[in-house]
């Protein structure tokens, strides 16, 4: 075994450098998000790294507090899975991708901090456990490293064994009493080890059980969403453009007798064929009425003019939309304040 891997096993205030790299890419997470139209490599980049890597590990890593100890390979590999699991189940539950987003984001911080707190709480045993046996904390070692300590004492007293054998000596009893003490020796620096690795084993058990209860139940959950697909938000998308079909440029200046141009979008995504009614008003005056079908993901476009009769400031241009069969009631409105000038 390398020297460093007693630091790996038992010094674990060392090894929680991942957790908070699991904490600050959550956080980084929920900035990100806050962001909807900028920083694009960046965003997909931390989405990316924290739905398929952060969320699982943070799990793990607070289900079991021997997960650090695997090598890197594994922990990824075990790290997707969990991931991919989770993020499927959350898709079962009636939000957004957002929404998803920032639940994986809090689940991520809360496992991470709660690993933390299992590992700085296992470490207080270990230093407890060590005291009472009387070993300096610096002295810490892993467990193999233990045997091995053993098996060189084990050789220095069969040397001394047979060192009596062929020279017996009337100190034989002084150095009866020095086996003693290294065999002493050796019993008290694994005796501590062995008593956390008893104390841990059922705990463990139990939360591997756990765990795996918690896989089976998530693999359950996916094989659901398969077989039946819950759709997401009901809506209707309703929009207007400016003449080039960008979110700006709407004509909002203009003369008496001036003809203004804008464009109206409706997508459906309501699941199901929909009836719609749009209704076009210039403050009190109906300019527009038309009805239109849209089968489920349709979307349908349309460019409108209208040409202001009278000069004044601030004219509402509203654009109503309603849901058929219920035309007493607008499901979607939107407007432009419009200057017309004589």
């Amino acid at each position: 075994m390398k020297s460093g891997d007693s630091e790996e096993i038992l010094k674990l205030h060392q090894s929680s450098r991942d957790l908070l790299v699991v904490v600050v890419s959550a956080l980084l997470l929920l900035v990100i998000l806050q962001f909807p139209y900028r920083f694009w490599i960046l965003r997909t980049l931390i989405i990316g790294f924290n739905i398929f890597i952060v969320l699982g590990y943070s799990i793990i890593s607070f289900s079991s507090l021997g997960f650090q100890e695997k090598g890197l390979f594994w922990r990824l590999i075990l790290s997707v899975l969990v991931s991919l699991l989770i993020i499927i189940s959350l898709g079962y539950l009636p939000l957004d991708n957002h929404g998803i987003l920032r639940l994986s984001a809090v689940i991520s911080i809360i496992a991470g901090v709660l690993a933390y707190a299992r590992r700085h709480r296992r470490q207080k045993m270990i230093r407890g456990s060590l005291k009472g046996a009387g070993i300096d904390e610096k002295n810490i070692i892993s467990p193999s490293e233990a045997a091995k300590m053993a098996i060189e004492r084990h050789e220095r007293i069969s040397m001394v064994d047979e060192f009596e054998r062929a020279f017996p000596s009337e100190d034989y009893f002084k150095i009866e009493e020095e086996k003693e003490k290294l065999k002493t020796m050796i019993r008290s620096r694994i005796k501590p080890i062995e008593k956390i690795k008893d104390t841990s084993l059922d705990r463990d058990k139990i939360i591997s059980l756990i765990l795996v209860f918690i896989l089976i139940s998530m693999v359950g959950a996916t094989i659901n969403i398969v077989l039946n697909p819950v759709p997401s938000e009901k809506f209707t998308e309703f929009y207007i453009l400016g003449p080039a079909g960008k979110a700006y440029d709407y004509p909002t200046d203009l003369k008496v007798g001036e003809t203004g141009e804008v464009i109206i979008g409706v997508v459906n995504h309501e699941y199901q064929t929909m009836n719609y009614r749009i209704v076009i008003k210039l403050g009190e005056e109906t300019i527009g009425n038309t009805t239109l079908t849209l089968k489920n993901g349709e979307k349908w476009e349309k460019r409108f003019e209208f040409t202001p009769t009278e000069a004044g400031d601030d004219q509402k241009l509203q654009f109503l939309l309603y849901r058929l069969p219920d035309e007493n009631r607008v499901y979607r409105s939107l407007h432009l304040f419009i200057n017309v000038k004589g």
